[in-house]
């Protein structure tokens, strides 16, 4: 009978394709989060285009969260992949979740006069959180990782 594989000093069979996987989903997840970073910031750069060269190239920011929007459901799914922590994955639950609050506060301004613009006026601040919380969530993976 083989000893368990969680009691130290145990020896058991590694399955070495397994690990591999293991290994580049991680590798994915840390590829996939330094992208979601850098999409926030040309997100971020095209709303000032939009806001600071002209109107019309506003449309480019609206359109490009298209393109990105999901990256964290992928970056989830690579998470329990890459056998990383239950903590882990809550975090990048949590910035798919930001991603549904920007949506919602850009919304908010068609929901009333006055209060729907003020809650929409949060979309800059919520996008900082969004940007904060990315950063703060591949750190935590570059400590489980040990790479990156």
């Amino acid at each position: 009978m083989h000893p368990h594989p969680f009691v130290e000093g145990a020896s058991f069979h590694v399955n070495v394709a397994q690990d591999s996987r293991v290994l580049r989903a991680r590798r994915g997840y840390l590829l996939f989060g330094w992208l979601f970073i850098a999409c926030i910031l040309v997100q971020v750069f095209l709303a000032g285009v939009g806001t600071f060269v002209s109107p019309i190239h506003f449309a480019k920011h609206v359109g490009f969260v298209h393109i990105f929007e999901y990256l964290p459901l992928l970056m989830l799914v690579l998470a329990f992949a890459g056998r990383l922590s239950p903590k882990l994955r809550w975090m990048t639950a949590g910035l798919f979740a930001l991603i549904a609050v920007q949506y919602m506060t850009a919304d908010a301004r068609h929901y009333g006069v006055a209060l729907g613009r003020f809650i929409a006026a949060l979309h800059p601040v919520t996008a900082m959180g969004l940007f904060w919380a990315a950063i703060v969530t591949l750190r935590q993976a570059r400590r489980e990782i040990g790479d990156g």
